[in-house]
């Protein structure tokens, strides 16, 4: 949760981005991300990765989720590290993150998605994505060929045309799997981000600042067999 939201500027702003916003409905888009796991995850047990400028507005919005288990970075490095983050703070089990920008218009169906998406993880040593279906040739999305696996991130116009006849989806941008999966996933495709797994908070900014900037579906996903 820590986006800027420049896509929506002048709506948002930096110190209220996209995802304090009510877009769609009266609640805000972070709210409703984390109103949409229940049942699946219990309040204990939601982490929050954002900025440390939005912890306290992270707070006051979402006053179920324990203090300490939201977590501000010192400075951005994309999805890489707030993941890899995520991951040496959330503990052991089946670990899901989920963007808090995201919409989802029938809540139970992606409850019974994400149930499913986490049975999967649990027999295998995979990280499991959701995939979208199309509705045109998006080229701000990242793709998944549900035939093969094959993750591909954002394509030119042309790219885009050629993934929908081949009946790719777009990737959703969540991702579930076992905390070792992921760990494991780290260390073979982006080693700089490993030190994040077992980095004391109190010491974020000396463990951030030589840190890469690269999303998550760049250092690992596309890497991924």
């Amino acid at each position: 949760a820590g986006g800027s939201g420049e896509r929506f500027w002048p709506l948002s702003t930096p110190e209220k981005p996209k995802q304090f916003l009510s877009v769609f409905g009266s609640e805000s888009l972070i709210r409703q991300s984390v109103s949409r796991l229940k049942g699946l995850v219990k309040p204990k047990d939601v982490f929050v990765i954002t900025s440390k400028q939005l912890v306290a507005a992270t707070r006051k919005e979402l006053p179920e989720i324990p203090k300490q288990n939201i977590i501000g970075e010192p400075m951005r490095r994309d999805t890489g590290a707030a993941i890899a983050l995520g991951v040496g703070v959330a503990g052991e089990g089946v670990l899901g993150f989920f963007s808090s920008d995201q919409l989802a218009t029938n809540p139970e169906k992606f409850r019974k998605t994400v149930t499913a998406a986490i049975a999967k993880a649990k027999r295998k040593d995979a990280i499991v994505t959701i995939g979208i279906k199309p509705e045109y040739p998006a080229t701000g999305f990242g793709y998944v060929n549900p035939k093969t696996g094959r993750f591909v991130e954002k394509p030119n116009e042309a790219k885009a045309r050629q993934y929908l006849k081949r009946g790719y989806l777009w990737n959703a941008g969540m991702f579930i799997g076992k905390a070792e999966t992921f760990k494991a996933a780290f260390a073979a495709h982006a080693p700089a981000l490993v030190p994040l797994l077992t980095s004391p908070v109190s010491r974020l900014k000396s463990s951030y600042e030589p840190l890469p900037r690269i999303s998550f579906d760049f250092a690992v996903m596309e890497k991924l067999k």
